[in-house]
């Protein structure tokens, strides 16, 4: 038993082949041709056409324009200057028994003393600047006080004492700088301590009658030549 199982194993079955698959050749693949690449004709640019120049005309000058005048040229009226009548009030010596004390109204112009005046009290007119012209004192006046016109700076001219006058006192014409001559009569006996001090507008000679008192400084600060007869 046991060697028919052996002779049975012995004997093989023979083995099926596998048939051989035999692969479809492989195609090849036709190579693909590229189409050849067209080569562009290469683009000729039109030439450029140039511009025809434009010649500009030449510019005309213009004749310069003259412009008319029209400004009329205004006669010039030449008004007449504005004349301002100023209405002072007028000078009046102020007389108190033949004495000459001051005034009343307004200083201004030439200073005449009334006739009837016999003498000029003291500072009657003293520092008056307003009086700006000529002093005019009458053969009546025999005296005339202290600083009767003092500081009357604006009195001008020549100044002439009356031949009635004796006594002229101290400072009676100080600083009356305005006055250009004096005259001195030779009635006069007295002249005061300085009576014509500082009268600097004086020039010329002054001559001082014989037997006249004089008083210090009485032409100080002035330039005239003092003669005592």
């Amino acid at each position: 038993m046991i060697s028919l199982l052996r002779s049975v194993h012995a004997a093989k079955v023979p083995t099926t082949k596998r048939a051989t698959t035999t692969k479809a050749p492989t195609t090849t693949r036709a190579p693909t041709t590229k189409a050849p690449t067209t080569t562009r004709a290469p683009t000729t640019k039109a030439p450029t056409t140039k511009r025809a120049t434009t010649t500009k005309a030449p510019t005309t000058t213009r004749a310069p324009t003259t412009k008319k005048d029209t400004t009329t040229t205004k006669a010039t009226t030449t008004k007449a200057p504005t004349t301002t009548t100023t209405t002072r009030a007028p000078t009046v010596v102020t007389v108190v028994n033949g004495v000459a004390t001051g005034f009343t109204g307004e200083a201004w112009g030439n200073l005449v003393i009334p006739n009837d005046v016999t003498s000029i009290a003291s500072r009657a007119f003293f520092e008056e600047t307003g009086f700006t012209g000529s002093l005019t004192i009458p053969s009546s006046v025999t005296s005339i006080g202290q600083s009767a016109f003092a500081g009357c700076s604006g009195l001008t001219g020549s100044l002439t004492i009356p031949t009635s006058v004796t006594i002229i006192g101290a400072y009676a014409f100080q600083e009356c700088t305005g006055l250009t001559s004096l005259t001195l009569p030779s009635s006069v006996r007295i002249i005061g301590e300085g009576a014509f001090a500082y009268c600097s507008g004086l020039t010329g000679t002054v001559y001082i009658p014989a037997g006249c008192s004089v008083g210090t400084d009485a032409f100080a600060g002035i330039t005239v030549t003092v003669v005592q007869l």
